[in-house]
């Protein structure tokens, strides 16, 4: 195949020579526009990028984003589960669940509720040593958060059944102690960076 000629208008990805690289200002235009909400996070998950498009899917304008921690779209309970997978995936080098795309909950200032479909990266020095975390989202398809909320619901279900059936047992004066549940309610995945 040869060469694309110098007045084509084809897209480098930025990995040939020097010469060939796109310059910094049309990279800042990439992040600044791109449809998807783009967010990166540091070693220690404090926010060093935030776009356009995250200002408008989470609800937190950049200037309050940047500088403070990925909590702020991290719905409480969810917290523990997301910094256990981040430091790992730092630590180890790699995300849990590759490039998967993955819906989730998300905090939003107005209260109301959030479902983000996300993918996660690391992104990493010239030596492979993680700097930080990237993050690419958007809202979920409303099939996708009906069907984690709906999902949660019967798994609180279930396992509200399961406690109610134990404490019956137990007030009925079982002399076996009752098996424990095995039901576990579910919720949207938690991201692990």
């Amino acid at each position: 195949m040869a060469p694309a000629p110098d007045d084509d208008h084809s897209t480098d990805t930025g990995r040939g020579s020097d010469a060939d690289q796109l310059p910094d200002d049309v990279y800042r235009a990439i992040v600044d526009q791109v449809c998807e909400a783009l967010v990166f996070a540091d070693r220690d998950g404090v926010i060093r990028l935030w776009n356009a498009a995250a200002e408008a899917l989470f609800g937190v304008p950049a200037a309050q984003a940047i500088g403070s921690s990925l909590d702020i779209i991290i719905p409480e309970r969810f917290r523990a589960a997301h910094w256990k997978g981040y430091h790992a995936a730092i630590a180890n080098g790699q995300t849990r669940h590759g490039a998967q795309v993955r819906t989730t909950r998300a905090l939003h200032p107005d209260g109301g509720r959030l479902y983000v479909d996300m993918s996660f990266g690391l992104v990493c020095a010239g030596d492979g040593t993680p700097i930080g975390s990237i993050a690419m989202a958007r809202k979920a398809r409303p099939d996708a958060s009906a069907s984690a909320t709906q999902a949660g619901a019967s798994a609180q279900t279930a396992g509200a059944s399961a406690q109610t059936a134990g404490a019956s047992a137990q007030t009925a004066g079982a002399s076996a102690p009752t098996a424990p549940s095995t039901a576990t309610p579910s919720s949207p995945s938690t991201p692990p960076a």
